[in-house]
This record gives structure tokens, sequence and C-alpha cells, in this order.
């Protein structure tokens, strides 16, 4: 540096520092920093860290200059976070927020907070940042996360006051949607299914699906034979439907009941001679698990297929049938549905107890003094009497051959041959 620039750059001093001396409210309230080049020219002067101004000479020694604002600028990596859906009472990934001091002064940042409608629901992991200074190009680093306590959509913002003069207080979106499970359980003796609106349940097959808040409306359809009982959890009762307001994880459970059975059978034949055998078929719907059969004649069953033989005297018998399941109990009775005519052997010996079809056949097999019984029926055909036993004949019988009813009827003709022994005859009319 030459003497004279030297000189020079003694003499500013001098009177920077008498005014520093006469002016010291002045000399409080500014820093002032002077730079020079190689010949003492002063290039730069910096107060209180804030404004800059530059000096610039030309070859003639004249000097211009500009003022330059040494302000802090904050810049953020991200504008806003979006962390998308996440099941209450778990916690997102972290995302990250750097900010960087894009300005020519030191950028100082105050407490960073969590504000907006939903803070509780979102977290700082990490915060470098927080009341602390950052240099020109520095840099500070901020990590939130979403963690919801009930379903829907949240919203809030990280607060980010600063020394900025442009930005006084940045704030940086935050959103997210909780989302929580709704299960839906069945219980009961049947089944059925369960639909939502908006879809997402359809049980049967899904029982459970995730829902971001709102109202959630179930309803129920039981399968056949059986009943929807009613609800229970989620807030829910009776038999209509269900509306579940979501906010957290949420079971309701829907009971199905079996109905009782719906009674039906048959039987195979319905008539014939005594002794009759009818077979029964169980007809009933709605899965029965037992069986109770009355059949008219004060005998029961308790198969569910019986076989039955009617072998006490004619008639018509009322048959009943109780079904029953886990949902109860129905009865079915059918008046007079199975009939019971007269044995088709219309003549039996007494003595012997054997039946026979017509009279010639039970005269012929008769021992002495044998008594043949005859139903009160019409016969067609001869009787040949040629033995040499004795006979007693009788008609107009009953089908058990106990009681007289009327006469029998024989279009024929009743016959005596030489050698036959004696025919005694009673109630019997002969036809001819």
């Amino acid at each position: 540096m030459s003497s004279g620039n030297l000189r020079k750059k003694i003499f500013k001093n001098i009177i920077i520092s008498l005014m520093i001396y006469i002016f010291p409210a002045f000399a409080s309230a500014a820093t002032i920093l002077y730079t020079y080049d190689d010949d003492g020219q002063v290039t730069t002067a910096t107060y209180n860290d804030a404004v800059k101004i530059e000096y610039a000479y030309d070859d003639s020694g004249n000097r211009t200059q500009k003022t330059v604002n040494l302000y802090p600028n904050i810049t953020l990596s991200l504008s806003s976070l979006a962390f998308g859906s996440i099941h209450v009472s778990e916690t997102s990934s972290a995302q990250t927020i750097t900010i960087t001091n894009t300005g020519l002064g030191n950028l100082i940042i105050g407490a960073v907070t969590i504000t907006g409608a939903n803070p509780s629901e979102f977290i700082k992991q990490t915060d470098t940042c927080s009341n602390t200074t950052i240099p020109v190009s520095g840099t500070c680093q901020i990590q939130a996360a979403f963690s919801p306590a009930t379903a829907g959509a949240k919203t809030a913002a990280l607060s980010i006051p600063s020394n900025d003069p442009d930005t006084a207080t940045l704030n940086i979106a935050l959103e997210g949607i909780g989302t929580a499970i709704l299960t839906v359980a069945k219980d009961g003796t049947s089944t059925g299914t369960v639909t939502s609106s908006p879809a997402g349940i359809d049980c049967g097959t899904t029982c459970s699906a995730s829902y971001s808040g709102g109202t959630i409306t179930l309803t129920p359809q039981a399968d056949n034979c059986a009943t929807f009982a009613g609800w229970s959890g989620g807030g829910c009762s009776g038999t209509g439907t269900c509306i579940v307001t979501m906010t957290t994880d949420t079971t309701v459970t829907a009971t199905f009941n079996m109905t009782a059975p719906v009674v039906d059978f048959s039987g195979n034949p319905l008539a014939g001679p005594l002794p009759h055998t009818a077979n029964f078929i169980d007809l009933s719907t709605c899965s029965p698990t037992s069986w109770s059969w009355t059949f008219g004649d004060s005998r029961t069953s308790t198969l569910q297929n019986p076989a039955h033989t009617y072998d006490q005297q004619i008639g018509y018998y009322t048959v009943s049938l109780i079904a029953t399941n886990a949902g109860g109990s129905n009865t079915l009775t059918k008046t007079n549905y199975i009939t019971v005519q007269c044995p088709n052997d219309f003549v039996k010996n007494i003595n012997s107890g054997i039946m026979y079809s017509t009279l010639q056949s039970a005269y012929n097999a008769a021992a002495d003094n044998d008594s043949i019984r005859v139903q009160a029926v019409n016969f067609v055909g001869d009787l040949i009497v040629n033995r040499p036993v004795n006979i007693t004949l009788t008609g107009g019988y009953d089908c058990f051959f106990v009681t007289r009813s009327g006469n029998t009827t024989v279009k024929g003709k009743i016959q005596t041959m030489p050698g036959g022994g004696k025919l005694t005859i009673g109630n019997i009319e002969i036809q001819k």
C-alpha cells in the first residue's frame, strides 16, 4: 500500500472514531465494518449486519455506491406434508422438511409448533430448527408424522416463526386421513348375510373393512329357515338396519337364529286291508333334528321315517307329526289320512284261526266239527259239500269275525253231494 493510501485510511478511521465520539447514540445503534482494496479504497461498509454499502471507483478515483440489505430468506424443501391414510392409534412414517437460509443475513428461528384444527394428531419427531440461528446457506431439519386418534380427515400446520422480514411466520400444511376397521361378527343358531353402505362389508365372505370415518349402514339378510334376531355392539340394537358412526375400530354382532321346521310328510300306501302297513316319509324343511309321530291308534314313533302297521281294526286314522330343531317345533296333522279296510280273506276257520278268500277253500281245509265264519260281503261262486265232516257255516260278521253286522250273500248255489257230511248254515242268503 502506498504511503498516500495509508494516510487516507488512517484519516478515515480518525473521522469514524470522531463520529462515534461525537454521536454516541449512533455508535450504540450501528456497527460499521469497512473493507478496503489494495489501493486503500473502501469497497464495502456494513451496518448492523443488516445493510451493506458497496463502493466502486473508476480510473479517475470517482466513487459510486450501492446499498444491499443483508436480510435472511427462509426456504423450505416442501410446502406441505400429506401422510395419506393411517389406521387409528398407529403412526405414519416420518417426513422431513429442510429449512435453508438463502438470504444474505443470519436466519433466526423461534419455537416451531403444531397448530390448526387437529394439532394433537400430528407429532414432531425431530427438530433441529427451533430457537436456532441459521447462517447464510445453512440448513436445519424438522421431521413430522401423523398419528390419528380417531377416523376422518385431519389437518394441522407446522408454524415456523423467524426474522425473515417477508415471512414472519411460515405455516406448512399437514394433512392425513385416519382410518378405522369395522368388523361384523355373527352369532346364533343359524346363518345370514350382512352388507354395508358404503360398500366394503359383505359378510358372507368379507366381514371387515376399513373406513375413513362417517356413518356406515349395515343391512342384515337371514338365510332360508333363519330369522334375524338383532344387533349388539357399535351402538346398535333391534332388528332393523344398524348405523355405525366410525371413529375408532368397532365390532358389531349380528345374531341369526334358526326358525322352527315347516312340517310336511307323506304316507304310502294310504289305504289297504287289515293288517295294513304304511311307510311314512318326513318332508319337513329347516333341518329338524327330532320327530314325534302319532298314528291315530294310540301308538307313536320317534323315527324320522317310520313304517307303521295298523292291525287292530278297520277305519280311518288321523296322523300327526311334530318336527323340532334349534328354532322350535311345529306340528302337522292330517285327518283321516290312512284308511284300513277289511282283510282280503273274508272267511275264517275259528278253530284253526286260518283265513281264506273263498268258501270252498275254507270248507275243503276244515276238520270235523269246525266252525267257519264269513264277513258280511257278497260272494260269487258255488259251494260243493262233499266231505264226510260236520261243519257250521255262519255269515254276516265284521272284519274281525267277532260281531255280526248283517248277512253274507252268496251268488251261486250250495250243493250237497253223496257222502257229504252235515252243513249247518246261518245268516247266509243264497241268490241265483
